[in-house]
C-alpha cells in the first residue's frame, strides 16, 4: 500500500515538472480598437519547439476555451456573441496550446468593441464666407445619442452641436483659425451613455469644405469728368447673393470718404476737400462692401479715376471745341465769341454837378448842347488814353458764351477849361 502511494506521487510531480516545462504562448491582438462590423486578428505564437495545429482562446466572462487555429480573425459582432456583451463592450483573452499536456495562458489582452464610427456629409462643399454649409454627423439608429461634436482636423477645434448643424463660411474659418481662401477639413464623432457614463464613438470620415473670399464689388463713376461745382454719382455694385451691411469708398492714397452707402452722390468740392487737392485735379477711387455676419471685409474694386477742373478751363475748352461751320453761319453766335470791351468813364461828383448845373442854369434848349460838350471831353479822354484800371471780371451769359472785360478809365476834367456860351 505504501509502495503504490509513492508511485502515485512520483507520477504526479513527474507531470507537474513537464508541465512546467512548456512555455507559455505569446498573444498578440490587431487591431485593439474595432467595431462591431470590423474584424480583429488573434494570433496565438507557440514556442518554436512545439508543434500545434490548435490553441485554445478563453474570453473572459465566455465560458470554457474555446479551441480555434492559433492565428484567428473574428469580427466584433462574433466577439460579442461569444462574451455574451452588448456594445460597447471590451473582451479580455488569453490563449494556450496542449503538447501532451496543457501550456500555461499567455498575458492577456483587451479589445474595445465600439458603436459604429457616424458618418459625415457636407453640403454644399464649396462656399464664400458668408454662405452657409450644413453639416449633418449621421449616427446608428439603434444608438441613444447624447451629443454631436464637430471636430475641425488642423486645429483640432471641437464645437459640441446637435447631429445636424448650419454654419456659415465665417464662423468654420474662425473655428479652424484660418483665413480665407482656405480648405477647411471636418470630422465628427457623438457620445453615449454605457453603464451611467459617458461613451465616445469612432471619429467620422473626413470632409473638406473650400471657403473662397468674397467676390469684389464693382465700381462706377458718372460722369468722370467734373467741374468743382458738379456731383459726380458713385456705385459701388455688390453681389446680388450677399447681404451688404455697408460700403466704402477709399482713395487709393489711403483716405476714407465718410460715405456708408453703396450708391452716393459727391460734389466735386467734397472730393476735392477730402483728398486735400484744388482743380484741376484726379481723384483715383476704389471701394470694398461689409456683411453684416462677423463683419467680413471684401476685397477692393478695381480703381476708377475722376477729373476735376476749374470752371475757368472747362468754358474755354467749350469755345475752343465749338465746330467752326457755327460760327460762320450763325452770326448771332459768331458775335457770341468775340471779346467785348466795355469803356465806363467816372466822373467826379463836382465836375459832374458842375456842368449839368450850367446847362440848367442857361435853359433847356441849351441842355443838349451841354451834353455834347461832355461827349467831345470823353472822346478827348478816350484819344489820349490816360492809365487804366482793368478788372479782367469774366461772366458767362446765359444765352450766349461770349466774355466781357469791362475797363474803367479815370479822365479829370478841368473845371477852368469849361465856358458858359
Amino acid at each position: 500500500m505504501a509502495g503504490h502511494l509513492l508511485f502515485v506521487v512520483l507520477m504526479y510531480s513527474f507531470s507537474e515538472n513537464k508541465a512546467q516545462v512548456l512555455l507559455p504562448p505569446t498573444l498578440t491582438v490587431n487591431p485593439l480598437v474595432i467595431t462591431d462590423s470590423d474584424s480583429v486578428t488573434l494570433n496565438c505564437q507557440t514556442p518554436s519547439s512545439v508543434s500545434a495545429s490548435h490553441c485554445y482562446f478563453r474570453f473572459v466572462r465566455g465560458g470554457p476555451a474555446k479551441s480555434f487555429s492559433c492565428l484567428k480573425t473574428l469580427s466584433g459582432t462574433e466577439l460579442l456573441l461569444l462574451t455574451h456583451q452588448t456594445l460597447p463592450a471590451e473582451v479580455k483573452v488569453t490563449c494556450f496550446y496542449l503538447d501532451g499536456y496543457q501550456s500555461q495562458e499567455s498575458i492577456m489582452s483587451s479589445i474595445i468593441i465600439q458603436n459604429p464610427q457616424p458618418k459625415l456629409t457636407v453640403n454644399p462643399l464649396v462656399i464664400t464666407e458668408t454662405d452657409s454649409v450644413t453639416l449633418k454627423c449621421q449616427t446608428p439608429s439603434f444608438v441613444s445619442v447624447s451629443q454631436c461634436l464637430f471636430y475641425t482636423v488642423k486645429e483640432q477645434n471641437t464645437r459640441v452641436a446637435s447631429c445636424l448643424k448650419t454654419l456659415t463660411g465665417t464662423e468654420l474659418l474662425n473655428m479652424a483659425h484660418q483665413s480665407s481662401p482656405a480648405v477647411v477639413e471636418v470630422t465628427c464623432y457623438y457620445t453615449a451613455e454605457h453603464r451611467g457614463g459617458q461613451y465616445q464613438s469612432p471619429q467620422s470620415n473626413i470632409s473638406s469644405i473650400t471657403i473662397q473670399t468674397l467676390p469684389p464689388p464693382t465700381l462706377t463713376v458718372n460722369p468722370p469728368m467734373i467741374r468743382e461745382t458738379d456731383s459726380v454719382t458713385l456705385n459701388c455694385q455688390t453681389p446680388s447673393s450677399v447681404s451688404v451691411f455697408h460700403c466704402y469708398f477709399i482713395t487709393v492714397k489711403g483716405q476714407t470718404l465718410n460715405v456708408l452707402s453703396c450708391l452716393t452722390t459727391l460734389t466735386g468740392a467734397e472730393l476735392l476737400h477730402t483728398t486735400h487737392q484744388s482743380s484741376p485735379a484726379e481723384v483715383k477711387l476704389t471701394c470694398y462692401y461689409r456683411v453684416k455676419v462677423f463683419s467680413a471685409t471684401s476685397p477692393h474694386s478695381d480703381i476708377s479715376s475722376i477729373t476735376i477742373n476749374n470752371a475757368v478751363k472747362i468754358e474755354s475748352s467749350t469755345m475752343q471745341s465749338m465746330p467752326s461751320s457755327t460760327k460762320a453761319t450763325d452770326p448771332v453766335k459768331e458775335e457770341s465769341h468775340t471779346t467785348q470791351t466795355v469803356l465806363t468813364f467816372a466822373l467826379t461828383t463836382d465836375e459832374t454837378s458842375w456842368i449839368i448845373g450850367a446847362a440848367v442854369t442857361v435853359g433847356v434848349p441849351l441842355l443838349g448842347l451841354a451834353l455834347l460838350f461832355i461827349q467831345i471831353w470823353i472822346e478827348k479822354c478816350v484819344s489820349t488814353r490816360p492809365k487804366a484800371n482793368v478788372t479782367d471780371d469774366r461772366e458767362y451769359m446765359a444765352d450766349f458764351d461770349e466774355t466781357y472785360s469791362i475797363v474803367t478809365y479815370q479822365c479829370n476834367f478841368e473845371r477852368q477849361q469849361l465856358h458858359q456860351p
